[in-house]
């Protein structure tokens, strides 16, 4: 199987196909290649990409220290979150997860497959945000 999955991914590296085979949490799925991306997030108007700096704030922390309560999102960012954590929950960023007593939020499978999840995780990657 795993080399049937390494020569559909060797084909579509190629610069023939918009679009490439990944691996992401153990998943393999077709992703738009990077060439591609912002054209396709402007055609489908993808609800990520308009993303507040609040809520982009919120992203960030997630990204760098995984699922977290309200509480420890609000002690990183020195104020209240709901609002901000309510907004990321309808546009499907973030959902809630339980934890034994606690609720844990984290991000949607959608938002894991976005461009802008990809740049985010590049970003943090490089050094490219400050803690």
């Amino acid at each position: 199987m795993l080399k049937l999955l390494s020569e559909i991914e060797k084909k579509y590296s190629q610069e023939d196909f918009g679009i490439e085979l990944r691996e992401v949490e153990g998943r393999y799925r077709f992703y738009t290649k990077k060439d591609y991306a912002d054209y396709i997030e402007k055609t489908l108007k993808r609800q990520f990409s308009k993303l507040s700096e609040s809520q982009l704030e919120v992203v960030v922390i997630l990204a760098l220290y995984g699922p977290m309560t309200r509480r420890d999102i609000e002690k990183r960012r020195g104020k209240d979150s709901s609002y901000i954590l309510r907004t990321l929950q309808d546009m499907r960023v973030i959902r809630k997860k339980r934890k034994g007593r606690e609720i844990l939020y984290t991000f949607t499978r959608a938002f894991k497959e976005s461009a802008i999840y990809e740049e985010i995780k590049e970003k943090i990657g490089s050094g490219g945000f400050e803690e």
